[in-house]
């Protein structure tokens, strides 16, 4: 009995320590008219203080979620560690993050996305 409830403990403490969040979204682009993938990697234990937000673009036919588990896998623990925001957009296969006739990914960015960062997370 002592020993499962200090197991419990450890492990409660342990999540405490590292209690970062990974909250994958689809935010509405008005300028594109469709929904665009988004990963958004953040201590959850900081709902007051303004932190830090880095957004990462992965390169030509990547996508977020390979950014996250095969690119860079520390971003997770260096969220906790630096109490920064991480930001991983999805630019589609190829788009360059650029706007064209048909797809406006530099105003997705630069304007729909971090208005919406800045709206709902705690982000300087």
């Amino acid at each position: 009995m002592i020993k499962s409830l200090c197991a419990l403990v450890v492990m409660c403490i342990g999540t405490e320590v590292f209690s970062q969040k990974i909250d994958s979204l689809n935010i509405y682009s008005s300028s594109m008219k469709k929904e665009i993938k988004t990963l958004v990697v953040h201590p959850s234990n900081n709902k007051y203080q303004k932190l830090p937000t880095v957004y990462i673009l992965h390169g030509y036919s990547g996508y977020p979620k390979r950014t996250l588990t095969k690119d860079t896998p520390s971003l997770v623990k260096l969220s906790e560690e630096m109490q920064m925001i991480f930001v991983l957009p999805d630019g589609n296969y190829d788009s360059w993050y650029i706007d064209s006739p048909n797809l406006k990914y530099e105003t997705f960015i630069a304007k729909e996305l971090t208005g919406f960062i800045q709206k709902n997370y705690s982000s300087d």
